[in-house]
């Protein structure tokens, strides 16, 4: 059994290590730097899906930017970005429907995975922001390498023939 003088030593070493201000500083801005470069390269070199979804998904980060801006802080429980991750999770789900081509759908379960975490925080009965940041951070970052190598694979490919971007449903 640890002393109550140890126990607070533990937990202030615990807490000195979850709430890291560098990190939460540093992580946005490459965030943001690598939806950019992304984003841009996929609206450059990118068929009618890689264009759709990073013009998807940089408006939902700029509109959950601006949530976060004008609540001064990430809060855990906010709807706007709750019924926002929803609705990017189903526009996804809605473009790997009639896409020719698998990464959309990874894409679109990232982010169901996402929102089903936010779903979480928001049931449980002890509200740790640190849960929210993983949870955001665990479906964006495999989003933006998802999309940047179906770009790139999309750009490979066109470069000996020509691919169709779209199933024809008939």
């Amino acid at each position: 059994m640890l002393s109550a003088m140890r126990r607070r030593r533990r937990s202030r070493r615990i807490y000195a290590l979850s709430h890291n201000p560098t990190r939460d500083r540093v992580s946005p801005t490459f965030f943001f730097a690598a939806l950019g470069i992304i984003s841009l390269l996929a609206i450059w070199r990118g068929g009618g899906p890689e264009r759709w979804v990073a013009l998807i998904l940089l408006f939902t980060a700029v509109a959950d930017l601006a949530f976060v801006l004008t609540a001064g802080q990430l809060v855990t429980r906010d709807i706007r970005i709750l019924v926002l991750d929803c609705a990017l999770a189903i526009a996804i789900t809605i473009i790997a429907l009639h896409a020719e081509r698998y990464w959309p759908m990874l894409i679109a379960a990232f982010l169901i995975v996402g929102a089903e975490l936010q779903i979480g925080v928001w049931l449980a009965p002890v509200h740790e922001q640190q849960v929210f940041k993983v949870a955001h951070a665990a479906s964006a970052y495999p989003v933006l390498f998802t999309l940047l190598v179906g770009t790139l694979r999309h750009w490979w490919r066109t470069r000996k023939r020509p691919e169709r971007d779209w199933t024809v449903f008939r």
